[in-house]
C-alpha cells in the first residue's frame, strides 16, 4: 500500500488565502514605497511571515504547510490584488522553497532545522563558475538580480557541474547561505 501524506484541507489552504487577501490594504498603501524602493518593504514582509504565507511551500516537519501549487497560485493572486511586486517576491520565494525541500534531508535541515522561517531566493541560469573539491565544489560568481533576495537567507543558484579536470558535464543547483 502506498501512504501519501495528506496536504493541508482545503479549509486551512483557504485560510491562508484569506489572509493574503487581508493583507490588501496594508499592500497597497505601501506599494510606492515598493516601487521607489526596488524592494518589498519590511512591514510587509513581516505581515506576510505574521501570516504564515512565507511557509506555504516550507516542509511540514519544519512548521510548513506544504500547499499544492494551485493554492499557491490563489495567494500569489490574492497578493497581487494588493501589490504586484510583493506578490511576485512572493512566488519566487516560496517557489525557491519548493526547490530547496527537494534537496536531501541534511540540506533541509541546514536551511529549516534551526530557523523554521527561512527563506530561499534563487536564480537559475549558472552564471558562475565551479570546481570539484572533495565532498562537493566550490562555487565562484556573480549572479544577475534575484528577486527576494534581500529577504531572503539561503539561495538557490544555478552552477555548472564539472569533473576532476574541469570539463563541463551538466548544470545543476547549488544552495548557498546569503550570509
Amino acid at each position: 500500500m502506498n501512504h501519501v501524506e495528506a496536504r493541508p484541507s482545503r479549509v486551512a489552504q483557504q485560510e491562508l488565502v484569506e489572509a493574503a487577501l487581508s493583507l490588501r490594504p496594508l499592500l497597497r498603501k505601501n506599494m510606492a514605497e515598493a516601487d521607489a524602493a526596488r524592494r518589498v518593504p519590511e512591514s510587509t514582509i513581516k505581515a506576510l511571515q505574521d501570516a504564515g504565507l512565507w511557509k506555504a511551500q516550507t516542509p511540514r516537519r519544519f512548521g510548513g504547510h506544504e500547499v499544492p501549487l494551485a493554492t499557491k497560485m490563489e495567494i500569489s493572486a490574492a497578493l497581487g490584488m494588493g501589490c504586484g511586486s510583493t506578490s511576485w517576491v512572493f512566488f519566487i520565494i516560496t517557489i525557491c522553497a519548493w526547490l530547496a525541500s527537494l534537496h536531501c534531508d541534511k540540506a533541509q535541515r541546514d536551511i529549516w532545522g534551526e530557523n523554521p522561517d527561512a527563506r530561499v531566493c534563487g536564480v537559475l541560469p549558472p552564471w558562475s563558475s565551479s570546481k570539484k573539491v572533495t565532498g562537493g565544489y566550490e562555487v565562484t560568481g556573480k549572479w544577475a538580480f534575484s528577486s527576494g533576495c534581500y529577504h531572503a537567507d539561503w539561495a538557490v543558484l544555478g552552477i555548472p557541474m564539472v569533473d576532476a579536470q574541469g570539463n563541463k558535464f551538466d548544470d545543476g543547483l547549488a544552495l548557498i547561505p546569503m550570509r
